[in-house]
């Protein structure tokens, strides 16, 4: 068995390991969100979803169509 003994206090030492699960568990959540772009980005390159996304989005249309939107 070995022992380390540091200098550094108990408290601190507890706040510095909270703090690492805490930037762990963000740059997790970052990981997931830069994942998420990178398909939104593929998909955009798809003239399909570029045109359904901007009709959803920005409530585009066609020339001669009517659109009419409906609040829940």
């Amino acid at each position: 068995m070995i022992f380390v003994f540091a200098d550094m206090p108990v408290l601190r030492m507890l706040s510095a390991k909270a703090t690492i699960r805490r930037q762990r568990a963000e740059q997790k959540m970052f990981e997931r969100q830069i994942a998420a772009d990178s398909i939104f980005m593929q998909r955009m390159k798809s003239d399909a979803f570029l045109e359904q996304y901007a009709r959803e989005k920005f409530y585009m249309h066609a020339d001669g169509e009517e659109v009419f939107l409906f609040e829940e």
